[in-house]
């Protein structure tokens, strides 16, 4: 029987795995042409057909205009009416009808008096985002009380795409068939990477609904030390004022100022923070734009490319994140990406801005008044995760069969070893291999993760958010009945390639601090012996 188990268990697992990588395929393979209404955004930037002169603020400007005219009510209307009479509204399949309909609307406005304008070629939201990512933000925006109900949708309470959640909009920054179209109807936009440009729709992004409110706030951080707390840092006066004052906060649902608080006292108070609210790691993991095309990292250099199923063939032309390298699994490992370990099954808000918004919200007729009665004011609240499905099928099973290096090729976890040293118990550290990434702190876990002892096994875990707010890095001690430093920790958002020199010297001075054992003492990448030599030369 328990033989009967570990099999489904292993089943599941690897068809979890297929399902994923079929998703992620789909995804960036897709080449169909996909054009913005040109006309519309002739109007809006001032363009008079891409020939403005270049600049590098011109392509996230485009963006930005783009962004601000998406049909978002339209899509939280789509199906309106649907689920009315009894509990239809809970029943799975009621999404799936409601997105039947709202995958087939236009995600951008058009001139409909022009006759002759053919719109086949336009982005439907099918085009922009998936059923998951549709699901779990029509259970937030009910969550946050920007909607009454699935059968009395309220345009009122959602108008704009600063109303949805920021896993919405990194969605949209991710989206290739979105960015391609940006690349092809802005002539200021075609020497951009796919990186780069979802970079650039992240700045475009922040700067619509994130960056004034954020300004606002960072008065109220005027102690590091003593503000980390947002519930005392923001008190119901303070809340209140946000809201009043600006509005650019006012338009923010609470869970998202929450969320914009905590980037807030991140970017003031961290040595390392995000570079804007939207921010993710590039991990060039299998998907990521950067493990794409010809400056892909890891590549599978052969002409039998389309049947190697060994990682033997791939071939690196870049540096891999900490604690990563090239490698090409097959779907039946049920091997975890760095973004899937460090992404938490679910998002606890804590309804600091709760009262506040919601109640502005009301008073500004941006949710009904049925809906204020359910007001959070104290406690936590369970937002939905948005993912995609990790269903047990036939189809994904046989990808497994089919399976091809090229399939999931990109920067995986390294495998860790539980080891001692010197006096101190066992400890979790990174295999000797993981030096093949190229990182020069390659001994450390991925940005967001740690290398944990736990049981007698070593795994890598997420960070929580106390941990990234505190920055924990380096080997760091656990529990009273561990010997020595059993865990590894990289509690930040940047990779080292993504860092300044200041950060980087600052990275490695924790990191080395922590190693009392001086059990990497040969491969830190910056000397600080000839450093402080150097600046002693120059004081005296």
């Amino acid at each position: 029987m328990v033989y009967i188990l570990k099999l489904a268990l292993v089943w599941i697992a690897a068809a979890s795995a297929a399902r994923h990588i079929a998703t992620v395929r789909q995804a960036i393979s897709s080449t169909q042409p996909f054009h913005l209404p040109i006309r519309l955004w002739n109007i809006l930037t001032g363009d008079n057909g891409g020939a403005s002169k270049s600049s590098l603020a011109a392509c996230p400007a485009h963006m930005q205009a783009v962004f601000q005219s998406l049909e978002v009510a339209k899509l939280v209307e789509a199906g309106k009416g649907a689920g009315r009479h009894g509990t239809a509204f809970y029943q799975p399949w009621l999404y799936s009808k409601k997105w039947s309909l709202a995958k087939e609307l236009l995600a951008l406005p058009y001139n409909e008096q022009d006759e002759d304008y053919d719109v086949k070629n336009d982005l439907k939201w099918g085009d922009l985002i998936s059923f998951s990512i549709y699901e779990g933000e029509k259970k937030r925006l009910k969550a946050v009380q920007r909607v009454s109900d699935e059968s009395n949708v309220t345009a009122l309470g959602v108008l704009s795409v600063c109303h949805l959640s920021r896993t919405f909009m990194k969605a949209l920054s991710r989206c290739k068939n979105l960015l391609e179209s940006f690349r092809t109807d802005f002539s200021e936009c075609r020497e951009y990477t796919l990186m780069q440009l979802q970079r650039a729709a992240q700045e475009a992004l922040s700067e619509l609904c994130f960056n004034s409110c954020s300004t606002a706030m960072e008065p109220l951080v005027t102690n590091c030390e003593a503000d980390m707390d947002l519930p005392n840092l923001f008190n119901q006066e303070a809340q209140r004022q946000l809201l009043k004052d600006h509005e650019q906060c006012s338009e923010l649902s609470y869970d998202t100022l929450e969320q914009l608080a905590e980037y807030t006292v991140e970017k003031k108070c961290i040595k390392f923070p995000p570079r804007t609210p939207l921010w993710d790691t590039d991990d060039k993991g299998f998907g990521d734009f950067s493990q794409t095309g010809r400056a892909a990292v890891c590549q599978v250099e052969t002409q039998q490319k389309l049947f190697v199923r060994s990682k033997k063939f791939i071939l690196q032309k870049g540096t891999c994140p900490e604690g990563t390298k090239c490698k090409c699994p097959p779907p039946q490992q049920g091997k975890q990406s760095t973004q899937h370990i460090r992404t938490r099954p679910g998002s606890l808000v804590r309804g600091i801005f709760a009262a506040a918004s919601l109640g502005h919200q009301y008073a500004t007729a941006g949710v009904l008044a049925s809906t204020t009665a359910a007001v959070v004011t104290g406690g936590w609240l369970a937002m939905p995760f948005i993912t995609a499905s990790a269903a047990l099928g036939v189809r994904e099973a046989m990808n497994a069969i089919s399976f091809t290096c090229t399939d999931t090729i990109g920067c995986w976890p390294n495998s860790l070893k539980s080891n001692s040293w010197g006096s101190s118990g066992h400890r979790c550290r990174a295999q000797d291999k993981a030096k093949k990434g190229l990182s020069p702190m390659w001994f450390l876990p991925p940005p967001g993760l740690i290398m944990k002892h736990s049981g007698g096994k070593c795994f890598h875990a997420s960070c929580t958010a106390k941990d990234v707010l505190a920055q924990k890095i380096g080997f760091l001690s656990a529990r009273k009945y561990y010997k020595g430093n059993p865990h590894v920790y990289n509690c930040q958002r940047l990779s080292y390639e993504e860092m300044t020199a200041e950060e980087r010297e600052e990275f490695v001075r924790r990191v080395r601090e922590t190693d009392t054992e001086e059990e990497y003492k040969d491969e830190y990448p910056i000397n600080f012996t000839l450093m402080e030599q150097s600046k002693r030369s120059v004081d005296d």
